[in-house]
């Protein structure tokens, strides 16, 4: 019996897919196998604390498939997954949530540490996840490559594998001209090839990239082996960006890159027209990559337009429409409420029928009463959805603070370390212990010079500044006193670090005076100490190894100061995700109460909510604080002073934040044009 034209175009309507709801990727391909792909750089479970590599951690990765299956796999470029569970160790990080991954949009993908994206960018980069399109070609970085004897920039070429192949050819080749009968011919074929895979201008733009993530010319030469992880971590960024993958995952990139690195990667991923998914907790990066939003919470994704800044405005706009909804109701159920009590009065004391069954409506309608639209903004429809749902208030979850204990008082209004002159060369022995006296200084502020040597002490000896070859860190006077809060600027190896060590004598200064407090504690967390964790024992375990102490009690109530809560301090740290491991090095930092606070980069692994605890708890901090940061809301937030080192010379900015990044914005932008 033929169908009428309404029950046809019903017919048609019902198996239409939907752009978002229904699983696009999922009608694709319906194997739940786990493909590595070729490009895959690195790939460590960080926010589960699994090993690396091995297949056998993926448990339980499914997604709703499609009911209109198809046999065929088609050049996918969208991920749209109706339903997505995951389950990983024994945690379920997603339950029945939407995927969707739009062509050519920057995502960022936030949320608290521990919940699972660092897993959760895993499972896409290996296609591990069923529906998920197999023909995606994806690329995951998220960790520095193994260093070996390739050089930096032939370690970027290589990614390329087709290109690298035919640059060794032409090689091989040209190192056998003379035994080689064909040579011009087969010279010809490989270069029509190399020419094919823009082989030609391949060398000059992976210099562009390296250039652009701060390596010099002789870096570009040195093989990946002699350099640090933080370098070998901008090799891994900039092989992706060299190989344009059409989704880019990127797993905290701006770890370890100093700010004109950040504004240059931020830049180049803007002008990107690949799909990219960021992890990230540096406000600034998302609001200058984004262009959408995926909140990772409750086991869901939740997908807002617009970077960072505009989904903290969404969300605390819904939070006020919400509770603005929440007062209504409540005045409207009050006002009934008073309505059916005073009908109840009447109709009792007059035996009025008609009041009483007044009433008894009224509680009806107050047990229908709800919001006239859903949470989606679909309206009502009692055929559908039954009654009314009432307004229900927005789960906020509650303000994490630090709580750092104050240090004791030294006793003297002076200041806790004061540098006059200081200067420091590696391999020059320091000066004469007799030279450079711990005793009382004078008060000085930040900004003056502390007094010269007196009573037989060796003067310092005048030194032109043209004549400080090699020196590091070149005749710098700073002092520090309670309260004081700086923040220290300057692209990576200019020699911050070497002046925090300084600061908290891992190193003796060359020349120069150095004055410290008799009484002086200095606490110095670097992401060194948290790399040195031994992390087959608890935090608790660490603290009484550590410190001597007596009860897990008394560690578990410290360390609940700084959010470590629950069964968190008693399981093995390797389970711990990277931000919680921080926290157990900050909470171990400041057991002792030092006066002096020195953070080198300390935003490292935390997400944004602990970043913004820190802030808070560094700005009551009641002793002195040095941070050496690139995060420009924490270092902004928290610092009365900035300082920058240039050349090895410590300056005081007369000017803000600010302009010292529309400074280095102006350097990239003569850069690029010169490149």
């Amino acid at each position: 019996m033929p169908l009428s034209k309404k029950e046809e175009r019903k017919r048609q309507k019902s198996t239409e897919p939907s752009s978002i709801t229904s699983s696009v990727a999922s009608s694709i391909a319906s194997s739940s196998a786990a493909c590595l792909p070729d490009h895959d750089l690195a790939i460590q479970d960080e926010d589960l604390g699994g090993s690396p590599d091995t297949d056998e951690e993926i448990e339980f990765a499914l997604s709703q498939p499609s009911r209109f299956q198809h046999d065929i796999q088609t050049k996918q470029k969208q991920v749209a997954l109706a339903s997505v569970t995951i389950e990983f160790q024994g945690h379920t990080l997603l339950d029945s949530s939407k995927l969707f991954v739009k062509p050519g949009s920057r995502y960022g993908l936030i949320g608290k540490n521990g919940v699972g994206k660092t897993t959760l960018l895993r499972f896409m980069a290996k296609k591990a996840i069923q529906g998920f399109p197999q023909s995606l070609e994806v690329l995951h970085v998220e960790q520095e490559i193994v260093g070996d004897e390739t050089t930096v920039l032939d370690s970027v070429l290589q990614v390329n594998k087709a290109l690298s192949d035919v640059r060794r050819r032409l090689r091989e080749l040209e190192a056998n001209r003379d035994s080689a009968p064909d040579h011009s011919l087969r010279s010809l074929e490989l270069s029509q090839q190399l020419e094919d895979l823009d082989g030609f201008d391949a060398e000059e733009r992976a210099r562009q990239l390296l250039r652009g993530l701060g390596f010099t010319v002789e870096a570009m030469a040195a093989t990946t082996a002699s350099i640090s992880g933080g370098w070998r971590m901008r090799v891994a960024i900039a092989r992706a960006l060299f190989l344009s993958p059409d989704l880019l995952l990127l797993d905290e990139p701006t770890n370890h890159l100093d700010l004109p690195s950040r504004l240059w990667l931020a830049d180049c991923i803007r002008s990107l027209e690949q799909t990219i998914v960021v992890v990230s907790h540096d406000r600034a990066f998302l609001n200058a990559v984004t262009t959408d939003t995926i909140l990772f919470k409750d086991q869901k994704l939740r997908y807002f337009a617009g970077n960072y800044d505009v989904f903290a405005k969404t969300v605390q706009d819904l939070i006020l429409k919400q509770q603005n909804l929440l007062d209504w109701q409540e005045r409207q159920l009050e006002h009934m409420e008073d309505s059916i009590q005073r009908a109840r009065r009447e109709g009792a004391a007059r035996g009025d029928d008609k009041k009483l069954k007044f009433a008894s409506q009224r509680e009806d309608a107050v047990h229908r009463f709800g919001a006239y639209r859903h949470a989606d903004g679909t309206r009502w429809k009692y055929g559908v959805t039954g009654y009314k749902q009432k307004v229900q208030p927005i789960k906020v979850d509650p303000m994490f603070d630090f709580k750092f204990e104050d240090p004791d008082s030294v006793g003297s209004k002076v200041p806790l370390l004061q540098f006059s002159d200081v200067s420091f060369k590696y391999g020059m022995p320091p000066r004469p212990a007799g030279s450079m006296p711990v005793r009382k200084p004078p008060v000085a502020t930040t900004a003056q010079k502390g007094p010269r040597g007196k009573g037989g002490q060796r003067p310092v000896v005048p030194v032109k500044r043209d004549e400080k070859v090699g020196y590091t860190i070149k005749e710098s006077t700073f002092s520090l006193e309670e309260g004081t809060r700086i923040g220290i600027v300057g692209k990576n190896g200019c020699g911050k670090t070497t002046f925090l060590n300084l600061l908290v004598g891992s190193l003796q200064a060359t020349e120069g005076e150095v004055f410290r407090h008799h009484n002086l504690k200095v606490g110095y967390y670097t992401q060194h100490h948290v790399d040195s964790l031994d992390l087959e024992v608890s935090a608790v375990d660490h603290f009484q190894q550590q410190f001597g102490v007596r009860t897990a009690l008394e560690v578990r109530s410290f360390l609940g100061k700084f959010g470590l809560t629950g069964d968190l301090p008693l399981q093995p740290l390797k389970t711990l995700s990277g931000g919680q491991k921080s926290r157990v090095v900050l909470a171990s930092i400041l057991y002792c109460r030092p006066h002096i606070l020195v953070l080198d980069e300390p935003t490292n692994h935390l997400d944004i909510e602990t970043i913004d605890a820190l802030g808070r708890a560094l700005k009551k901090f009641a002793g002195a604080v040095v941070l050496v940061s690139h995060d420009e809301a924490l270092i902004t937030d928290v610092s009365q002073e900035l300082w920058h080192i240039r050349d090895g010379r410590l300056h005081r900015m007369e000017g803000t934040f600010a302009e010292y990044r529309a400074e280095i914005m102006t350097g990239i932008e003569s850069k690029k044009k010169k490149w």
